[in-house]
């Protein structure tokens, strides 16, 4: 064979030799940064989960505390309007005690009048008998309103603590925004 030959054989697998060596050295470069790579961007993608994890965990923890603290301010709300319903109850007691007490000063009025000898339907007929009427009709004016006024109170007693009790919950459902 020539030297020519031999030569271009030479320099044909001296270059082959290289190419062949850099593929390898760059193959093995390559996958060493391919895998440093990887490693590098699983650990980010791990801490970014670790924290949203911890970012889920802390809002549910405070969405337990949100709930807790709702519910006791409900259950303030509740307690308080037993309260007011155990006053309004009082309080419309009361009412009927004063028209009784009322009903019973005018009875105790009349026997008093009666006892002392006030003077009679024989002594003035006529006068007495329209004065005792115009008496009985005052007399059941008086009972009529001063029921017709319980009951309005005792309605309104009822509106307002609806209305303390709604507002209440109002406040805990859709909270004032700041």
């Amino acid at each position: 064979m020539s030297t020519a030959l031999v030569k271009g054989l030479a320099v044909l697998a001296l270059v082959a030799g290289i190419v062949f060596a850099y593929s390898w050295w760059r193959g093995g470069v390559f996958e060493e940064g391919h895998a440093a790579g990887n490693a590098e961007v699983q650990a980010l993608w791990d801490a970014e989960n670790l924290q949203r994890a911890a970012r889920a965990i802390q809002a549910g923890e405070e969405f337990r505390k949100q709930e807790r603290r709702d519910a006791a301010k409900a259950k303030e709300i509740e307690d308080y309007a037993r309260k007011r319903e155990k006053l309004a109850a009082a309080a419309a007691a009361g009412s009927k005690s004063s028209a009784g007490g009322l009903s019973g000063d005018i009875a105790a009025l009349d026997a008093s009048a009666r006892s002392r000898g006030l003077p009679s339907a024989s002594a003035c007929p006529v006068e007495f008998e329209r004065q005792r009427d115009s008496a009985i009709f005052a007399r059941e004016l008086l009972g009529q309103c001063g029921q017709r006024y319980q009951a309005v109170a005792e309605t309104a007693d009822g509106i307002r603590l609806k209305l303390e009790t709604a507002l209440g919950y109002i406040a805990i459902v859709a909270p004032a925004q700041d």
